[in-house]
């Protein structure tokens, strides 16, 4: 389990944000200050846009503490982190997979090897499938669908946006068409990678109410898999094609 913590804001309550010492104080309303050491910080999400306290983000993004800001169901509005200073030549790379056939065959078996050793195969089994849909079933009877379909949101925008700092490490910016393509074939194995994950910690707690915290503390336990395994994945990719160009 992560030491480290994702610190989730709701900016229509925020008060006060501003930088004291080594921790980033957080004010919300009706409630008192309180410390959030930066080296314990691993990201931070906002719901909504604040009103100040940009200054504390910006110096948080370049001490490698990254802010996603979300709307209200879990859709990335924008990021604010440090860039990588790394060379594209991966991105050079994958612009070819469209007119060198050796790169895609590259990239297609390079997929195929990730769905095979993240055992992505086991959560699309049948009996895996038969046990989702009585889930399903379960949670419209006791009336959870929608907060069910909340979380699921909610988490993709979690996990996409780490995806997206991952990717733009190996120097493809997130405006780039490679870059876009690698976050959409990578995040759709970690979703099924996380849906069994989810399902049992939905049912263990039934909640009524959802927020974006709720599925932050969630995903920081494995935070640290997606970021390691994304990191391994791209660095393979890399390696693969090299040896042929």
């Amino acid at each position: 389990m992560s030491s480290k913590i994702c610190l989730h804001i709701d900016a229509q309550k925020l008060r006060k944000l501003h930088i004291d010492g080594p921790a980033l104080a957080v004010v919300m309303v009706e409630k008192s200050e309180r410390l959030f050491p930066l080296r314990k910080l691993s990201r931070i999400h906002f719901t909504g846009t604040p009103e100040q306290g940009i200054e504390a983000l910006v110096f948080c993004a370049q001490n490698h503490i990254p802010t996603t800001f979300f709307d209200g169901h879990g859709k990335i509005k924008a990021l604010l982190y440090l860039p990588e200073e790394s060379g594209t030549v991966l991105a050079h790379w994958l612009e070819m997979r469209y007119t060198d056939p050796a790169i895609a065959v590259i990239y297609d078996q390079w997929l195929e090897n990730l769905r095979l050793h993240w055992q992505v195969d086991d959560a699309e089994s049948e009996r895996c499938k038969s046990q989702q849909d009585e889930l399903v079933k379960s949670i419209k009877l006791l009336n959870l669908h929608e907060q069910w379909c909340a979380g699921k949101s909610w988490l993709d925008g979690i996990m996409r946006a780490q995806l997206m700092q991952c990717i733009d490490k190996f120097g493809l910016p997130a405006h780039t068409n490679e870059h876009r393509e690698l976050l959409d074939d990578i995040g759709r194995l970690m979703q099924k990678m996380l849906k069994h994950e989810y399902n049992h910690w939905f049912m263990g707690r039934r909640p009524r109410i959802l927020s974006g915290a709720h599925l932050a503390n969630f995903y920081q336990e494995f935070s640290e898999i997606v970021q390691c395994r994304t990191e391994v994945a791209l660095s393979a990719l890399q390696s693969a094609i090299a040896k042929i160009v």
